[in-house]
């Protein structure tokens, strides 16, 4: 899977992620939905994972995705007349931005290791064929020094001694 491309399988996760923050949401504070005033918000747990899981864009997508939900929400809260007053005084875009920044710079990260586990592999790869190289040449070098002791004793054994001699006699 490529990590500079957006995953469809991905992204149906990622909106099922939203759909399970937003339904426990529903279920355990019902007045607040969306949670819009808490700092660390949850949302910030679908986009962490979409973009350590697809890349930059997938996190992008995620990062966006949730700021879309979350200033969605805050304009059915507040009525257009405050959504805009907050927005042009970027009230209510710091939660937002930080999502969508987070997004991008965890897949952007997340692409980089990536890269470094695939030059690491390739490494690991030649290295592999390296040693296999070594082996063949250990093993004909282990033959050529059996072959050169053989010669070696037999120069060097008093029968290949006594051997040499009478043949020189002869």
């Amino acid at each position: 899977m490529s990590s500079e491309r957006m995953n469809i399988r991905l992204l149906f996760v990622v909106t099922a992620l939203y759909a399970a923050v937003m339904a426990l949401n529903l279920i355990w504070d019902p007045t607040h939905p969306g949670w819009i005033d808490v700092k660390l918000h949850p949302f910030g747990i679908v986009v962490l994972i979409a973009s350590l899981r697809g890349g930059r864009i997938t996190g992008l997508v995620a990062g966006i995705m949730g700021a879309s939900i979350l200033l969605g929400l805050r304009f059915v809260q507040e009525g257009l007349p405050r959504y805009l007053e907050d927005i042009i005084d970027w009230k209510i875009l710091d939660l937002p931005l930080v999502l969508i920044v987070m997004g991008y710079a965890l897949g952007d990260v997340r692409v980089q290791l990536q890269a470094q586990i695939d030059s690491l592999n390739l490494d690991v790869a030649n290295l592999k064929v390296s040693r296999e190289d070594l082996k063949t040449q250990v093993s004909s070098l282990e033959d050529a020094n059996a072959s050169l002791r053989e010669r070696a004793y037999g120069q060097l054994s008093p029968e290949g001694f006594l051997y040499r001699t009478s043949r020189r006699l002869e």
